[in-house]
Formats: C-alpha cells, structure tokens, sequence
C-alpha cells in the first residue's frame, strides 16, 4: 500500500500568545480525547471555581482569590468577563490542511452552548481564521420560564504570521463580544 497520511491530529497545532512571548512557536497537539464533558468549568475554558446564579451566563465571581495585575481605574464590573476571550486566550493554529471546531452542549433546562471555529493556512507562515459563539439560557424563577435570560453572541477573526527564518511574529485578533443578562 503506498498511500501515506498527509494530514491528521499530528499536523496540526495550537499556538497561544504566552508561547510566543516566551519565544516557543512549536505550540501544541491538539487535544482529541472525548474526556471532561460532565465538567461545567470545561464549558467556559477557565480553570477556577466560580459562584454564580445558577444558570449558563449568569454573574459570577471566582471562588479563589486573584490578585490584580492591571494598572490603572477600573469600573468594577467584571462579573460577565469569564464569557469573554482576552486576547492571550485566542488560539492561533499551524495546519496544514484546514482545520475547524465545533461544540454544541444542550441541557434540559434551556441553557446552550454553541461554538464553531475555523482556521487555514494560507501560505507556509501565514494562517487566517475565524470563530463563533454562543451561550444561551432561559429563566428558571417566574410565570414565563420560556423567556430568555441570557444571550451571549462573540465572534473571533485571527490571523498569525511569521517570517521565514522565524525572528519575527504577529498575532492579530479582532473580537466582538455582546452578553446580555436580563434581571430576573
């Protein structure tokens, strides 16, 4: 048999922009195990513990202390920014054929999570992508529990480009985040 796998999860990396600050471009295997569903802090990409309301999108604030690292006034409102993607949190993809993302979670009480990714090379140092998502959730308390209490739209353009002797790099990102939370 002389037919040769050209593409695969082997051929195609994620590169983060904490990798390319430490000047480490290799990235990372993508990770194809079917492992962490139940997990509800899986869904939202972040680590910590969180107290919220109880529903998909509601206020939040981490369990465990984080000390501040920006300079500067802030508002004081950062329930909501655990649905948001910081630009560090953007993956940028090396492929070699075109690579896209899907995940749909849909629970019994009205609350979803959509999320639709899609990336390609362009050229051997120049890839281009874009992304979608969504979180949803319906009222639990009240008369009208068919009525909506979060949506939460964002979508992603991203590029990464690289020179040939691999000196320098760019990552570009532009994200549109809009998450509306009606009161109960």
């Amino acid at each position: 048999d002389s037919t040769k796998v050209l593409y695969g999860p082997k051929t195609t990396r994620v590169i983060y922009e904490a990798e390319v600050m430490a000047d480490s471009t290799r990235g990372t295997l993508i990770d194809t195990a079917l492992v962490r569903w139940p997990q509800q802090k899986f869904w939202f990409r972040d680590s910590t513990l969180h107290q919220d309301l109880g529903t998909v999108g509601s206020a939040s604030r981490p369990l465990l202390f984080q000390p501040n690292t920006e300079l500067g006034a802030r508002l004081g409102r950062n329930v909501f920014d655990r649905y948001a993607r910081e630009g560090s949190q953007i993956p940028y993809y090396d492929s070699r054929s075109p690579y896209s993302f899907f995940r749909f979670i849909q629970s019994g009480s009205g609350e979803q999570v959509f999320e639709i990714s899609y990336s390609r090379s362009l050229k051997k140092n120049f890839s281009i992508g874009a992304a979608y998502e969504r979180i949803a959730s319906t009222k639990l308390l009240g008369t009208n529990t068919s009525e909506g209490l979060v949506e939460h739209n964002a979508a992603r353009f991203f590029a990464r480009y690289q020179t040939d002797d691999e000196r320098y790099h760019m990552l570009v990102s532009l994200v549109n985040t809009r998450h509306r939370a009606v009161e109960q």
